[in-house]
C-alpha cells in the first residue's frame, strides 16, 4: 500500500527505535512567539438542550481555564485559574477573567483547536467582549499541530494527544493519580458541583480535583514545549 509522508517518518522511527525532528521544528516553536507565553487550557460542555439566553443546543459552554504564563524564556512559569463551580450561566464571568488573563500582547499556546472554537462562540454569544475575545484568535499557536508536522516519537504509537505525549518527553508528570483524570471526569465533575447535592466537604474536594487536573494540563504543554526545545 502506499505511505503517505508522516507514515513514512513513522515506520521508520519505530524501526530505528528513535524519535525523528523535522528541520523545521525549532523555527516553528519559535518564529513569531511574542513574550509573555499563556499556555492556556479550557474545560467545558456542550448541553443538548439551551439553558440560557442565547444560547443554542450543543453550543460550546466553557465553565473552566488554566493558564501557565511565562513572562521571559526560561522564567518560571505563574499559574492563573478560573472555575465555575456554582449554578448560573459560566460564559460571563469566564470571559471576563479570561481577558483579565491574556491582555492585549503575548502568545496563547494551546492545544488542538478546541480554545479557538471555543473563543469565537464566546464572541457570537456575548455582544459586550465580543472584539476584545476576537483579537484573541490571531494570538493562538497551535502546539499540536506543530509536534504533529515535525516530530515524533516511537513511544506516541500514532497518537499525539497530550496525555501521549507528556509521558513521552516529561516522565516526571503523571495523569495517574489525579481525581479527576480527563475532560469527560471533568464535564461529570462540573455538573455534580452545580447540581446542589453535594456538601460542603465534598464540593470542596471536587472542586479541588478540577482545578488540580486544568492545571496540569496547562503545565503539560510548558514542559512538552521545553522538552521539544
Amino acid at each position: 500500500m502506499k505511505l503517505n509522508e508522516k507514515q513514512i517518518v513513522q515506520i521508520a522511527s519505530i524501526k530505528s527505535g528513535k524519535p525523528w525532528a523535522s528541520k523545521d521544528l525549532a523555527s516553528e516553536l519559535t518564529t513569531g512567539m511574542i513574550y509573555p507565553l499563556f499556555f492556556l487550557d479550557f474545560e467545558a460542555v456542550a448541553d443538548p438542550i439551551p439553558e440560557f439566553p442565547g444560547q443554542h443546543p450543543y453550543d460550546v459552554l466553557p465553565f473552566q481555564w488554566s493558564c501557565h504564563v511565562q513572562k521571559a524564556a526560561r522564567a518560571k512559569p505563574e499559574h492563573q485559574e478560573f472555575l465555575m463551580f456554582m449554578p448560573g450561566d459560566p460564559r460571563p464571568a469566564f470571559a471576563e477573567s479570561l481577558l483579565s488573563c491574556l491582555g492585549d500582547k503575548g502568545s496563547i499556546v494551546v492545544y488542538t483547536p478546541y480554545e479557538q472554537t471555543a473563543i469565537k462562540a464566546l464572541a457570537e454569544a456575548l455582544p459586550v467582549p465580543k472584539a476584545q475575545l476576537k483579537a484573541l484568535l490571531p494570538r493562538l499557536f497551535d502546539l499540536h499541530a506543530v509536534i504533529k508536522d515535525n516530530f515524533y516519537h516511537p513511544e506516541f504509537k500514532g497518537l499525539y494527544s497530550i496525555k501521549k505525549v507528556l509521558p513521552v518527553l516529561v516522565p516526571e508528570l503523571s495523569y495517574e493519580r489525579l481525581d479527576v483524570g480527563d475532560g469527560m471526569e471533568a464535564v461529570r465533575a462540573y455538573y455534580k458541583l452545580i447540581s446542589g447535592e453535594l456538601s460542603p466537604v465534598e464540593h470542596a474536594r471536587l472542586a479541588t480535583s478540577l482545578r488540580e487536573y486544568c492545571k496540569l494540563d496547562t503545565l503539560a504543554m510548558v514542559r512538552v514545549y521545553e522538552a521539544l526545545l
